[in-house]
């Protein structure tokens, strides 16, 4: 019995990281969307920081929807609060020079 009732919490943890798991892969496809297309309109194409935050924020609200991505209470934060991580990696000759963004 101990065996059946740790399985059945198994089987119901596979799911939920599953679902995570996919919601994550859509956020991040969103946001790679996004910092192709952001400066197509600009005769510059400079993506500045402003941008990378207003992505940031905007890709997170299928998961964070309203201010739940803000944590207004410091003393006693709920929940999680999700980052992002973009590597920016340019070829130079023989050279890589790679840059973290956070």
């Amino acid at each position: 019995m101990p065996v059946l009732i740790v399985l059945l919490f198994y089987i119901y943890d596979l799911v939920k990281i599953k679902r995570y798991y996919l919601q994550i892969e859509f956020v991040g496809q969103q946001m790679a969307n996004m910092i192709q297309n952001i400066s197509q309109k600009r005769e510059n194409k400079i993506i500045k920081k402003e941008d990378l935050i207003n992505i940031h924020v905007l890709a997170w609200q299928s998961i964070c929807p309203g201010k739940s991505l803000f944590l207004t209470n410091s003393k006693y934060p709920m929940g999680y609060r999700p980052g992002t991580a973009i590597v920016y990696v340019k070829g130079l000759d023989s050279v890589v020079i790679r840059f973290m963004i956070y």
